[in-house]
């Protein structure tokens, strides 16, 4: 009789760690969160650390909240902001996040993509309104399309604006065009100037109104040579 009742409950202990180490496959670990204050996983509030799993959402309230990932980025999203992440990318769904150390993972919000240019680059991407705003603070950043086309290449130091809405697709630099001329798209040294000047501006622009969404404006205003994060 013992025998009979050992042989299902063996086969139930089994079928129980199948299922437990196929929900662990499907959803990994890819990071930790770390929030100053209250924020949301996955539509659960947390204070302190969590971990991230493929697929969670974290929302941020008063306080914005560090995601460390296992590719080697930090992410600091900011106050009442909201982003999607998994293993090779972050989606941005509301709000602003700076990202350090950009290498393997890329951000992509509204119909856009950022990833770095160069080997772990640091930047901040800001959805405003109908526009997508990307300052690259170190390194260089590329924007792309929902397609994978380069859009523009943004240096350090400088800061691009994108249309979110139904509007033709167009990089804007502070409002503007994108100081392309002539059928071939080549542009006079002074228009150079004129774009690198609405850039900067726009950067600044960026910089300051970061103040308030908790992103470390001091280190945005000097494009990223602040000291570096460390994990908690």
């Amino acid at each position: 009789m013992a025998e009979f009742l050992r042989k299902p409950l063996q086969s139930l202990c089994l079928a129980t760690a199948v299922c437990v180490t196929g929900y662990c496959a499907v959803t990994p670990t890819i990071g930790v969160a770390s929030g100053t204050g209250m924020f949301s996983l996955d539509g659960t509030k947390v204070e302190g650390n969590a971990n991230v799993f493929e697929g969670s959402q974290i929302k941020t309230g008063p306080a914005p909240s560090r995601v460390y990932l296992r590719t080697g980025e930090m992410l600091i999203l900011g106050i009442n902001s909201c982003a999607r992440f998994y293993n090779d990318r972050v989606l941005l769904e509301q709000g602003a996040t700076r990202v350090s150390g950009m290498s393997q993972s890329r951000i992509e919000a509204a119909r856009y993509r950022v990833q770095s240019a160069d080997a772990r680059s640091e930047a901040v991407v800001r959805l405003e309104g109908n526009a997508l705003q990307v300052a690259a603070l170190s390194g260089a950043v590329d924007v792309l399309n929902q397609k994978g086309a380069l859009l523009t290449r943004i240096g350090a130091g400088t800061a691009s604006a994108f249309q979110t809405g139904d509007k033709p697709v167009a990089a804007a630099q502070s409002g503007a065009d994108a100081g392309q001329t002539g059928a071939t798209g080549a542009a006079t040294e002074e228009e150079k100037r004129k774009k690198r000047r609405r850039e900067e501006a726009l950067y600044i622009t960026l910089g300051a109104s970061l103040a308030g969404l908790g992103l470390a404006v001091d280190a945005i205003l000097q494009r990223g040579n602040g000291p570096s994060p460390t994990s908690p």
